[in-house]
């Protein structure tokens, strides 16, 4: 049996990487060198193995709680269909979430949800 490099990695080093990875890839799909489907696949890539991490999986669902009660204070929440929260950043969810105002510019809706991420990532600590 293998050893899992991304649930026994440093996390500080590995969410580090992570933000990198995610701001090389925004900056190669604004230049046209990837296309939305690199970007979406990109993205997932990192959020898996971020999650592979028990520490950084910890501190990623201690941010999405905060958010969750901050929503609260102005909104209900209905769960009945999964966490809308946790939706939000998990790329598994994206396609399944597309509003069909933007359904022909899924472009602006990837590049969103990535810098969605990616300031995900850049709160944790």
């Amino acid at each position: 049996m293998t050893e899992d490099v991304f649930a026994t990695a440093d996390p500080e080093t590995l969410k580090g990487n992570a933000i990198k990875q995610l701001e090389e890839i925004t900056e190669d799909f604004t230049n046209n060198k990837i296309d939305s489907v690199g970007l979406y696949m990109s993205a997932r890539n990192i959020w898996g193995n971020i999650n592979r991490n028990p520490v950084l999986r910890e501190k990623i669902d201690e941010a999405l709680k905060l958010q969750r009660l901050a929503v609260r204070q102005v909104a209900v929440i209905d769960i009945s269909k999964g966490d809308p929260i946790r939706k939000r950043y998990d790329p598994d969810e994206w396609l399944k979430s597309i509003p069909p105002e933007l359904m022909n510019k899924k472009n602006v809706y990837f590049q969103d949800k990535v810098k969605s991420l990616l300031n995900l990532f850049r709160s944790i600590s």
